[in-house]
């Protein structure tokens, strides 16, 4: 069979309980390719016998991205080793995701000519929730930067009763909210879309208040779902999220 430019052996069924199998060296054997592999080689997955993907990382990115292990290395070494927007390695340890151009292959399989880059976990689906949309991502940037300016707002020390389910959690009160939805034209605060079913989450600064429940003082606005975790992803970092707009707007592929 041949994958990633060279003959391998065609994948034969394997015998029950194979995923457990080790070999001297305590590698594993991947399903596909059938080498022997260290175990960091491989995927975690709660669902197999043995807490990991059958099927080796090179595999999975072959037949996700059509990227093979030279070219994912060469990546790697391009960038440095760190995310290709903040510059940083992944947080949660997790090897750097490849990112492609949504708009040539929108489904999460890519043909291999739109790959853009390499980005941490964070990153990646920061970009994904702004829907790879330069637009947006500066709606976003503008967003912040905005509050950013602003003096704290007051909050009355005892609002009249009753106060509603967001008082606990944002020292928001219904009236308020209604007012703020109204204000906002009903639409998300970014990127101006009505919420659909799901109403707009409260957003606040978390410079002030790192954790809710919040003070009340540091409220800006109500965003969408897409929006407001978007925004936690990028560290409500302005400027990151503008050198995201331009890394989208400089890797703009289509495929012919």
């Amino acid at each position: 069979m041949e994958r990633w430019g060279r003959t391998t052996p065609i994948a034969q069924r394997r015998p029950r309980g194979a995923a457990l199998l080790r070999d001297a060296q305590g590698r594993k054997q991947c399903s596909v390719c059938l080498t022997w592999q260290e175990l960091g080689a491989y995927a975690a997955s709660p669902v197999q016998a043995d807490g990991l993907q059958p099927r080796c990382k090179g595999c999975v990115r072959f037949a996700t991205y059509h990227v093979t292990p030279e070219r994912y290395a060469a990546l790697v070494e391009a960038q440095g080793g760190v995310c290709g927007l903040c510059g940083q390695r992944d947080s949660s340890g997790r090897d750097l995701t490849v990112d492609h151009d949504h708009r040539c292959c929108p489904v999460p399989r890519s043909c291999g000519r739109c790959v853009r880059g390499l980005l941490c976990n964070r990153c990646n689906v920061g970009l994904g929730r702004f829907q790879d949309s330069p637009e947006m991502l500066r709606a976003a940037a503008a967003y912040l930067t905005f509050w950013s300016a602003q003096p704290p707002r007051r909050v009355p020390a005892e609002p009249p009763k009753p106060r509603g389910r967001r008082w606990p959690k944002f020292r928001l009160t219904d009236e308020e909210y209604a007012r703020t939805v109204a204000a906002q034209g009903g639409s998300c605060a970014v990127c101006r879309r009505e919420p659909g079913r799901r109403s707009l989450s409260v957003d606040h600064d978390h410079r002030c208040c790192a954790t809710t429940p919040a003070c009340g003082t540091c409220v800006r606005g109500l965003l969408c779902t897409s929006c407001n975790t978007g925004l936690s992803h990028f560290n409500e970092d302005a400027e990151l999220i503008i050198r995201t707009a331009e890394y989208v707007e400089a890797h703009m592929i289509v495929c012919t």
